[in-house]
């Protein structure tokens, strides 16, 4: 069974496609060079004349500095009520506290609160993660005081 021959494979080429020159690309370093490329299309220098006045000229030869991807905040180390209020505040009706100061909290009850196994320390760590460890033992350490302090308002129910 052969089957029909396909339409374009073997047959000879059309004359007019013969003689039908194919254009180079236009390139856009040739296209400045080149004063027939300008003559032709007069409306699109008139558009890179137009871009060329609204935007700024740089000179090449400076070098601008690449911005880090990392943001470089200024810390701002966080100061506890004692230091931002150093005198105490006073009720409006005069009356003074019977009980100055923070209220005690046994150990037992704010241990329950903390993390654990605080025992291990990273052998040779960098100055940044030691001062951030000690930030955030110092934080946790006030936290569980509240929670311990505030235990009796939060009351788990049971079940």
């Amino acid at each position: 069974m052969e089957t029909a021959p396909k339409p374009g494979r073997d047959d000879p080429p059309k004359k007019d496609k013969l003689q039908t020159k194919k254009k180079k690309p236009r390139r856009y370093w040739e296209e400045e060079t080149t004063p027939t490329g300008a003559a032709a299309s007069p409306g699109l220098h008139r558009n890179k004349k137009r871009n060329r006045e609204l935007r700024p000229q740089k000179p090449k030869n400076t070098h601008t500095p690449k911005k880090s991807r990392i943001s470089k905040k200024p810390q701002i180390l966080k100061k506890p009520r004692e230091q931002r209020n150093p005198e105490p505040q006073r009720s409006l009706s005069g009356a003074q506290d019977p009980f100055p100061g923070p209220a005690p909290v046994p150990v037992e009850v704010a241990q329950k609160f903390r993390r654990i196994d605080k025992s291990k320390k990273l052998p040779h760590s960098k100055s940044k993660t030691r001062s951030r460890l000690e930030v955030a033992e110092a934080e946790e350490e006030e936290i569980s005081v509240k929670a311990a302090r505030s235990e009796l308002l939060l009351a788990e129910e049971p079940g």
